[in-house]
């Protein structure tokens, strides 16, 4: 074989093992963000929890019935209508995604088993808009919050 014949099999060669230290690359590059991804949705999620735990925790350290008590219910409810909207654009991912709408379904099943909150929430309505996120959610899981709902009415009356 001539030299010339050697020199263009060691080019094919090299440009194989270029393209193939490429593909490693990119694999290794999508690995990456791959964890950095899931790192973020970690993050999100214990975000998500640490926003709403003390929202919560205002709620109920404030006296039941009075003006601070139903500023800090609605601040929730504030606060639960943006997680529903991130939600509903498919602005969430993953294990928040998860998180958010087993929450959500929870805790808007709960409000409607209670007199109370219900009132409070008709009277944080200002418009046919307000909560219009919440209402959107409840629709999509309609099952799922019924099921919960009946639940919760049962368990309230034992």
């Amino acid at each position: 074989m001539s030299p010339e014949g050697y020199a263009a099999i060691a080019s094919a060669i090299a440009t194989v093992a270029a393209a193939v230290a490429a593909a490693g690359s990119l694999l290794a590059a999508w690995k990456t963000l791959r964890m950095q991804d899931k790192s973020t949705d970690f993050s999100n999620c214990l975000e998500i929890i640490r926003q709403i735990s003390e929202a919560q925790r205002r709620v109920i350290s404030a006296e039941s019935g009075s003006e601070k008590c139903r500023f800090e219910f609605i601040e929730l409810l504030n606060l639960l209508e943006s997680i529903a909207f991130l939600h509903n654009r498919g602005q969430m991912r993953g294990s928040t995604k998860l998180l958010v709408a087993k929450f959500l379904q929870e805790a808007l099943a709960w409000f409607r088993t209670n007199p109370d909150l219900l009132r409070l929430i008709e009277e944080a309505a200002t418009s046919k808009d307000t909560f219009r996120e919440l209402n959107e959610f409840e629709q999509q899981y309609a099952g799922e919050m019924l099921d919960l709902t009946r639940r919760y009415i049962i368990e309230q009356s034992r």
